[in-house]
């Protein structure tokens, strides 16, 4: 298992050097810096990533304060599935031809969703030592329908992960007003479906025959 995290963290690294040099090369060779902005959204990124590596290392803490971190990391969670919507700037940030921005987008969406994809398996981890292998699943299927919710927000609504301090009020009223009028938004449940669907699926591809999904010995709620 640790071999398996240490290689994750490797792959992980690579990646964003990978994204970071196509970005570097881009600002060399077209003198623009239109596409800095995918800096930022990589590193919130990468908050829940860190957050679930603690989480792991700190399974047996108190139990309130695992839910209270878990709480602060599904707030971030989103930003990983965020960056594939970034392809919507591709031709508007010049004056790089579109095939290169369209890699680099790319790239930096691939590693976010990584970042992603190992987060749902760090927490996925821990609750096999809470819960059933059928729970712990389920959990972290309707995860990731939340996070694509989230996406939705950011995306659409322009929400950050931050606001859910900053402004709970005007965030909770629109949350609330597209839970309780479903058919006045339709793009709230396509993007929600749609991003929900991607990360469950390959986070169930992820655990196919995984040695993390068979059955422990230690008691757990089924």
């Amino acid at each position: 298992m640790k071999l398996l995290k240490t290689n994750n963290f490797k792959l992980l690294f690579i990646m964003v050097l990978m994204s970071f040099s196509i970005l570097f090369y881009r600002i060399i060779r077209y003198e623009s810096f239109g596409f800095m902005f995918l800096v930022w959204n990589l590193f919130l990124a990468g908050v829940p990533y860190i957050i679930s590596e603690y989480l792991v290392q700190r399974n047996n803490q108190n139990i309130f304060l695992f839910f209270a971190i878990l709480v602060i990391w599904l707030v971030f969670l989103p930003n990983c599935p965020y960056i594939l919507t970034d392809i919507i700037h591709l031709g508007m940030v010049g004056p790089a031809p579109h095939w290169y921005d369209t890699f680099l987008i790319l790239s930096f969406a691939l590693t976010g969703l990584m970042f992603g994809l190992v987060s749902l398996q760090n927490v996925y981890e821990t609750f096999l030592q809470k819960f059933s292998i059928k729970i712990s699943k389920l959990l972290v299927i309707f995860i990731c329908f939340l996070s694509g919710f989230g996406v939705y927000l950011g995306r659409y609504l322009r929400w950050n992960s931050w606001d859910v301090l900053n402004n709970p009020r005007g965030l909770g009223h629109d949350i609330a007003h597209r839970v309780v009028y479903p058919m006045d938004h339709p793009r709230t449940y396509f993007v929600t479906l749609s991003i929900g669907m991607i990360l469950t699926i390959l986070f169930l591809f992820m655990n196919v025959n995984s040695p993390s999904s068979r059955p422990s010995k230690t008691h757990k709620i089924s």
